[in-house]
C-alpha cells in the first residue's frame, strides 16, 4: 500500500492547484519515489499493447516532473486532435506510474486493483488542467494507494476521446478516492469505477 508521508509535497500540491507555485518551490523538492512518464501511441488489435507505449523519462523531483510535462511534451488537448507523431507513431495519450510498474492491467501491481475514470467532452483548457491536477496529487502522494494515472487523448472515425484515469491499488478506499478526485481534479459526479484483471470490488463498494 502507498501512503502519503511527505508533508512538503502535500503543501506543494495544494499550492500547485492554486497556481501559486514558482520555480523556487520546485527546486530540490524530491518525490517520495521515482515516477515513469510514458507516451502512448495508436495501435491496432494485431499489435501487442506493451509495444504501444514508451517510457520517455523517470522523474525524481518536482522540478523534473514540471519540466517534462510543461515543456517537453505537447498538452493532452493538443494531442487529442490526432496531429502529433513520434516518427510514424501517433501519440494518443500519456501515463505516469510508479517507476517499474507498467501501465497495463496485467502488471502484477495493477492486476488486483481498480481505476476511477472520467470521460467528458472537456474544453481544451479544462482537460489540460484536470490532467495536471491528477498528476500532481498522484506524485504528491495525496491520492491514497495510487499506482499511476493515465490520460487518453485521441481522435479517429470522426470521434474524439478525452478520458482521465487514476489507477489504484487493491487496498484503496473507493469512496475516499472519489471524494479526493471530485475535490482536486473535477467536480463531476460521472466518475466511474472499473475493475482490473482478477480484482474484487474495493471494500468500500462491497
Amino acid at each position: 500500500m502507498f501512503r502519503c508521508c511527505n508533508k512538503k509535497m502535500t503543501a506543494f500540491v495544494t499550492r500547485y492547484q492554486m497556481s501559486e507555485v514558482t520555480n523556487a518551490d520546485l527546486q530540490d523538492m524530491e518525490l517520495n519515489e521515482p515516477w515513469d512518464i510514458n507516451v502512448h501511441f495508436a495501435t491496432s488489435d494485431r499489435v501487442e499493447y506493451s509495444s504501444a507505449y514508451e517510457c520517455v523519462a523517470t522523474v525524481k523531483t518536482a522540478q523534473e516532473w514540471a519540466y517534462v510535462t510543461n515543456t517537453a511534451l505537447p498538452t493532452p488537448s493538443i494531442v487529442s486532435y490526432g496531429e502529433h507523431y513520434v516518427g510514424d507513431r501517433q501519440i494518443t495519450g500519456y501515463s505516469v506510474f510508479r517507476s517499474g510498474v507498467n501501465p497495463e492491467w496485467e502488471d502484477p501491481v495493477n492486476e488486483p486493483g481498480f481505476e476511477m475514470c472520467l470521460r467528458e467532452g472537456f474544453r481544451d483548457v479544462v482537460f489540460d488542467q484536470c490532467w495536471l491536477s491528477l498528476m500532481a496529487i498522484a506524485i504528491g502522494e495525496t491520492l491514497d494507494d495510487c499506482v499511476g494515472v493515465r490520460v487518453v487523448a485521441k481522435s479517429g472515425n470522426g470521434r474524439m476521446t478525452r478520458k482521465i484515469e487514476a489507477w489504484l491499488g487493491k487496498d484503496a478506499n473507493s469512496i475516499a478516492t472519489l471524494a479526493r478526485l471530485r475535490a482536486d481534479v473535477h467536480h463531476k459526479d460521472s466518475w466511474r469505477l472499473e475493475m482490473h484483471g482478477a480484482a474484487r470490488p474495493p471494500a468500500a463498494t462491497r
